[in-house]
């Protein structure tokens, strides 16, 4: 004979945590940051920076006014 669960609000919450915890502890981590760790990093040359307006210096005499 086979025993059958009723399911029930609370056994329904019993049983999605009790699978959390088993994927959390089992399944290892996921997702895309392996492959973005494995990407170098750009870093970007002088001329670069400078054609980006990157390192470029504003002056401005009046401390309030804001820059256009």
């Amino acid at each position: 004979m086979h025993h059958v669960d009723t399911w029930t609000p609370k056994l329904v919450g019993e049983r999605l945590i009790e699978a959390i915890r088993w994927a959390r502890y089992n399944a290892g981590p996921t997702g895309p940051a392996p492959v973005r760790a494995l990407m170098p990093t750009y870093i970007a040359s002088p001329k670069e920076r400078e054609e980006a307006g990157w390192d470029g210096q504003e002056n401005v005499s009046d401390p309030t006014e804001v820059p256009s």
